[in-house]
């Protein structure tokens, strides 16, 4: 009767072991088809989609080892800012430099708007930027694009054009004159000429010289005659010399001298 007892209490023993061991082995093999679980942007818990590619389905028939799903969005590099001048009052066209790079894919295409080398306006303008890797995860930025205009054109000047007078003095006459500039920016600017208005002109033909310039150092430049000529009597008798072309050149001719 005691061998039997001993040989009951084996047996019992032995299933229990077996069913032990058969839990354990299902606990794993759940755990190990059992989908990964992701959270999304509501605070739900959503699980993973498993279709015959998935990594985490539980069934890969060449034995390998399971790889966990891209989750790292790419790093996406930006200027800080970019501040460029303009020539124009519209804008310019600015080129810019923007990366991306995924521990997984590497390098990406990056999408951004307004793009590099488009026309960008006067003033500031914001750009964004993203790039996507092949797993859907998307990296995003932006920066701020400044178009300074620069005055780079010269004032506009308004002088007369040629001038004529009549001196009553072999030394001249006194000859006033306008002479202004406008500029798109700075408006009326002050335009120099040389010989400055108000002085004396000698007989014959003088060339004055115009400048101005604006706030932005631009200079304009121009110029215009002055023609003095003489009254009869107003030069001493000039004497000729056989031989001499006197009345016979144009330098002569142009003015009329006592005999």
């Amino acid at each position: 009767m005691q061998r039997q007892r001993h040989e009951k209490a084996d047996v019992h023993g032995t299933r229990l072991i077996t069913a032990a061991l058969v839990l354990i082995v299902g606990a794993l093999s759940l755990a190990a088809v059992t989908p990964l679980v992701e959270h999304s942007p509501t605070g739900r818990s959503t699980h993973a989609r498993q279709d015959e590619h998935s990594p985490w389905d539980g069934s890969r028939k060449d034995g390998g080892p399971l790889v966990r799903p891209d989750v790292v969005a790419p790093r996406l590099s930006v200027p800080d800012a970019v501040r460029v001048r303009a020539r124009r009052s519209t804008g310019r066209i600015v080129r810019y430099r923007a990366a991306a790079v995924d521990a997984t894919d590497g390098v990406l295409t990056t999408s951004c708007a307004p793009r590099s080398g488009t026309w960008f306006a006067a003033g500031r303008t914001a750009v964004s930027c993203s790039a996507t890797d092949r797993a859907g995860n998307v990296a995003r930025a932006g920066f701020a694009v400044h178009v300074r205009n620069v005055d780079v054109t010269p004032p506009r000047l308004r002088l007369p054009g040629q001038i004529g007078r009549i001196a009553h003095d072999p030394s001249g006459v006194i000859v006033r004159y306008a002479s202004t500039a406008i500029d798109r920016r700075d408006g009326r600017v002050a335009a120099r000429c040389l010989p400055a208005s108000g002085s004396r002109f000698h007989p014959g033909i003088t060339a004055a010289r115009c400048t101005a310039a604006d706030r932005a150092g631009n200079v304009a430049r121009g110029g215009f005659v002055v023609v003095v000529r003489t009254m009869p009597g107003s030069m001493p008798p000039l004497l000729c010399f056989p031989g001499d072309p006197c009345d016979a050149t144009r330098e002569y001719a142009a003015w009329r001298f006592d005999r």
